[in-house]
């Protein structure tokens, strides 16, 4: 499972998605469900682009600070 910590930015007036299990991984996005449809696309790419990220059964836990 791949942990995703998604911070809404006030001043921005965005949602913040990374992941330490992702390196690189950096979502901004205005809509959670909007962040959940982007997360595992760029997840995806990123971890083809690096063999060292261990694939997590393609599952993503989302971590939701308000």
């Amino acid at each position: 499972m791949i942990e995703v910590y998604v911070q809404w930015q006030r001043d921005g007036g965005a949602y913040l998605a990374t992941s330490r299990d992702v390196p690189g991984l950096i979502v901004e996005a205005e809509t959670r469900d909007e962040v959940q449809r982007l997360v595992p696309e760029i997840a995806r790419e990123l971890i083809a682009l690096d063999d060292r990220i261990l694939r997590a059964g393609e599952q993503f836990a989302y971590r939701w600070q308000d």
